[in-house]
């Protein structure tokens, strides 16, 4: 692991406090100074990109889930009103129960 030193003013030190981590502190229930302020925010900078593409995918993933869900439902909603179809409920393809019985 690498060390760095880093040089700030007394005001560059007190626009940081001021602007950036008293109210991270606060925001957060935290103690942290300058230095353990700066190194979280780092290593958060280096995973931002992986967690980006992480939260991408889930949302394409749940788009697919809930496009796939849609398309079902009408089918069968489709098949209801065109008599090839009785009445039930909607299959839940996550098996959650609704109100004591399984979608």
């Amino acid at each position: 692991m690498a060390d760095y030193t880093i040089t700030l003013t007394e005001e560059g030190e007190n626009r940081l406090l001021s602007r950036f981590v008293a109210p991270y502190n606060l925001a957060n229930k935290a103690a942290l100074g300058i230095a353990e302020w700066a190194q979280l925010h780092l290593e958060e900078l280096a995973v931002d990109a992986d967690l980006q593409q992480a939260a991408q995918q889930a949302r394409e993933d749940a788009e697919r889930v809930m496009a796939a869900s849609v398309d079902a439902e009408r089918k069968r909603l489709m098949d209801l009103v065109q008599g090839k179809a009785q009445a039930q409920p909607a299959p839940d393809p996550s098996g959650e129960s609704f109100r004591g019985r399984t979608v």
